[in-house]
């Protein structure tokens, strides 16, 4: 049909269009969310290397007592002193520390932990290979909790690696094999699983809790006396 001197176009041809540049724009949208995504990726990889750098060689201890007063800087000597005289019995008293403080809102009757920022990855070795030299000091010192100051993307995979290991610890305990997550901090960090042959006495203990653990999910009261003494 003809409307003046201009010829139609066929209705057919102007949805065609309609729907091609519905798809130009719908695939240029899926571009653009997809540049997105990634970028969104990229900055959280750069902000979670930059923060791991910031933290690699920090260390935090619980179960350390609080230094009394509400003199700031003597608490902070008081820890100091605590952390070099810890290092001299714990024979690492090359370990050189940068920074320490206590994390948290100080409250009465709440112990915070402490971190301890050292001056390079060696020193911070040093002081961690040396912990095994806690069990010659005094029990109070020998109970203190020491951990690696992680991310939250690290404690994660920390949280995960752990529960993977529990699960293949059920699978295994009976071919008595056990699995232990354990930390590689240098040169790149990582969490690995490690399949270890248990003793004997561990062996009946995870059974034990195994079998504690299914009467629970089951309702059941454990006979938790005879399951210890077989």
């Amino acid at each position: 049909s003809r409307s003046g001197d201009r010829l139609e176009e066929p209705w057919t041809e102007v949805v065609r269009k309609k729907k091609s540049g519905v798809k130009e724009i719908m695939e240029e949208a899926i571009r653009e969310t997809g540049r997105k995504v990634m970028k969104d990726a990229i900055n959280e990889s750069e902000q979670e290397t930059k923060l791991r750098e910031e933290r690699a060689n920090n260390i935090i201890i619980y179960g350390i007592d609080e230094p009394a007063g509400n003199d700031r800087k003597a608490r902070i000597d008081a820890d100091l002193d605590f952390v070099k005289n810890r290092c001299d019995k714990m024979e690492a008293e090359d370990a050189k520390c940068e920074d320490i403080r206590r994390l948290g809102r100080r409250e009465e009757g709440r112990t915070r932990p402490m971190l301890i920022k050292w001056k390079d990855q060696e020193d911070k070795s040093t002081f961690m290979s040396s912990l095994k030299n806690l069990q010659n000091c005094e029990e109070k010192f020998s109970k203190i909790n020491v951990r690696d100051d992680l991310t939250p993307e690290q404690q994660k995979q920390v949280r995960e690696a752990k529960k993977d290991a529990k699960n293949m610890t059920v699978k295994d305990i009976g071919s008595g094999f056990l699995h232990r997550v354990a930390i590689q901090r240098t040169p790149n960090w990582r969490v690995k699983i490690n399949k270890l042959r248990a003793r004997e006495d561990q062996i009946q203990k995870i059974q034990t809790r195994i079998q504690v653990e299914n009467m629970k999910e089951k309702g059941a009261e454990p006979d938790t006396t005879r399951q210890l003494r077989t």
